[in-house]
């Protein structure tokens, strides 16, 4: 498939669309006011060493469908299913007790972090609670961690992920070690 567009010379924040089929040349459907931020998360894979590989969401498609938050720092890894599951702050990312995972499915995972809370979520190192309207506490270390997971494939997707990980400070040494399969 091809995305083909204009932008709207009314609005630099719309811009009008096709989809187009990449084999017959045929349009299969009109998109008439489309983000431009969504077109600009759109990856260009006709390019030559285009990776990550056709049928793996990007770093950028990616972040269209799960925004970084302004005011942290975030780090986002591409790895399998596989290598999450083994680590303990993921062990339940996905629930492969009910179905039938696939170790080798990519995942892309996104590790933020904060100088403030903002991350605690209830019980945090036998802190409970609700954390303030500023998102500070002082009865744990400063700063915070979260982590979640999406499913990278573009096509159908059985993963169910769910869930985060978080914590008080910084991600435990295992989770900022996770290799990643598109390096930057």
């Amino acid at each position: 498939m091809w995305v083909v567009w204009a932008s709207d010379s009314g609005s630099a924040q719309t811009a009008r669309a096709i989809v187009i089929d990449a084999q017959t040349g045929r349009t299969v459907a009109p998109i008439p006011d489309v983000a431009t931020d969504a077109l600009a998360g759109l990856t260009d894979r006709s390019r030559a060493g285009c990776a990550p590989p056709y049928g793996v969401l990007t770093r950028s498609e990616a972040t269209y469908l799960d925004p970084l938050l302004a005011g942290t720092s975030t780090v986002m890894k591409l790895v399998t299913l596989g290598t999450i599951a083994e680590l303990p702050p993921y062990s339940s990312f996905a629930n492969c007790q009910l179905q039938e995972c696939e170790a080798s499915a990519p995942v892309w995972v996104f590790i933020a972090t904060a100088l403030d809370h903002r991350y605690l979520r209830g019980t945090m190192g036998g802190v409970t609670g609700p954390v303030g309207p500023t998102g500070t506490t002082t009865t744990v270390e400063p700063g915070s961690w979260s982590s979640t997971a999406l499913d990278a494939r573009t096509g159908p997707q059985v993963t169910n992920l769910g869930g985060g990980a978080d914590g008080a400070g910084t991600p435990p040494a295992a989770v900022l070690a996770l290799p990643d399969l598109a390096p930057q």
